[in-house]
């Protein structure tokens, strides 16, 4: 019997002291189906920010904990209608051999993302993966995690 399971995250977002002349866009946050029969290996999806910004100006990316877990490094997404918790990851990079070399973080735990704005729209690309063999009952799993942003 299939067992679906649709993981959603969903991020709060701190602006910390931009100017009017940055904006943001968040991540669609639905991160799609998980069946623990079928992913082994578990599920990376890459999600994005959308930063414009005035030309020049340096700006830093971090992500809090999971509110589930409580950390950064384990973090957790719950089911809505149950006690079940799914393990998952933030990564900077791929996650193709079930782990992340760079967690995204706040910069004492995990990396922060750095860039400078280009004066233009540009992508701040991360990946989500959902550890695989994780056999839950089926749900919406949610988790909140804060990014903050700073110029």
């Amino acid at each position: 019997m299939k067992r679906w399971i649709l993981g959603l995250l969903i991020m709060a977002l701190s602006l910390a002291s931009w100017g009017a002349s940055c904006s943001i866009s968040l991540p669609t946050g639905d991160l799609g189906g998980y069946e623990p029969s079928v992913n082994n290996s578990g599920v990376a999806i890459q999600q994005a920010f959308w930063v414009t910004c005035t030309q020049g100006t340096p700006f830093v990316i971090s992500a809090g904990p999971s509110q589930n877990s409580g950390m950064i490094q384990k973090r957790q997404m719950k089911n809505t209608f149950g006690g079940g918790l799914l393990l998952y990851q933030m990564c900077h990079d791929y996650p193709g051999a079930g782990y992340c070399n760079r967690v995204f973080g706040n910069g004492t735990d995990g990396e922060a993302l750095s860039a400078t704005a280009t004066g233009s729209q540009q992508g701040v690309y991360f990946w989500i993966y959902v550890f695989g063999k994780q056999m839950v009952e089926g749900g919406e799993y949610v988790d909140y995690v804060a990014i903050s942003i700073n110029p």
